[in-house]
Parts: structure tokens; C-alpha cells; sequence
């Protein structure tokens, strides 16, 4: 199936046009390829994350660590791999700033969370879920799931 989806940041370095079709994300002018469908772009403040999947439907062959960081230039910056403890297929991904993860945030225990820093919620298909500090490029939590 062929899609186009177009977004655009008004940041601190200016108008940022991204967008992407099935395997090609563009960020302003550079055209970055993919192996796997495109199935999610999150923008932060100077961070483009695309997650990405395959087309099988067996949990075992679908893309482990498949987030991917750019920065507002299309550099690729880092893989989810080097930030999670364990190789894990993602399916959906959503980032906010301290005050509206703690307001998507649903458990019971309080988190530690930084004023000014970005956070990266990410769920794998089996519904466990991480929260990456960005700013820190580390994780903070891991919960729930059942594989």
C-alpha cells in the first residue's frame, strides 16, 4: 500500500519539513531509506524517531530495535538497541516533554522525570512498555508485557 505523510516543526532552528513513504523518510533534503515499511515518525525538539516494521506477521522475524533517531539534518544519530536492555520488536512510539508523560503516564508508582528533558514511550508488541530519557539517552522504565 503507498502512502505519503507530511509533518512540519517550527523549532528553534527553523521550519523542519519531514515526511515519508513507505521505506524513505525525508527530513528538509536529505532522503533516508529503509529495508521495512515506515510505520510511525515522532518529532521532538531536535530529534526525528522513526519506528519501522516488517511484513510478516511471526513475532521471531519482525525488526528488532526498529526505532531509529535522526537529527533535524537526516545524520543518523542512534538505534533504540543502544539505549533498551534487550532486543525487542516496538509497534508504537509517542514522545512528550516531563508534564505530559507523567499525565499519559497510567501506573501507580510516581516517575522520576526531568523539567526540560524529552521522553520517548515506546510499546512492543507484546505490550511492554519503555519511557527513554532522550536528553540522557537512557531508559528510565520498563513494565508489563507478556513475552
Amino acid at each position: 500500500m503507498k502512502y505519503y505523510l507530511n509533518y512540519n516543526a517550527l523549532t528553534s532552528e527553523g521550519l523542519i519539513d519531514i515526511s515519508c513513504n513507505n521505506r524513505q523518510l525525508f527530513i528538509n533534503h536529505s532522503i533516508i531509506n529503509f529495508e521495512n515499511d515506515i510505520n510511525g515518525v515522532s518529532i521532538g525538539l531536535s530529534i526525528v524517531f522513526v519506528l519501522f516494521l516488517g511484513e510478516s506477521s511471526s513475532y521471531e522475524e519482525l525488526p528488532k530495535n526498529n526505532v531509529h533517531a535522526y537529527d533535524f539534518n537526516g545524520n543518523f544519530l542512534w538505534d533504540i538497541g543502544e539505549v533498551v536492555d534487550e532486543a525487542r520488536p516496538f509497534q508504537r512510539m509517542s514522545i512528550h516533554n516531563a508534564k505530559s508523560l507523567i499525565q499519559h503516564d497510567t501506573s501507580s508508582a510516581p516517575l522520576a522525570v526531568t523539567e526540560g528533558h524529552e521522553y520517548l514511550v515506546l510499546y512492543t508488541c507484546g505490550d511492554q512498555r519503555f519511557i527513554i530519557d532522550v536528553t540522557e539517552k537512557r531508559q528510565i522504565q520498563k513494565k508489563g508485557g507478556f513475552r
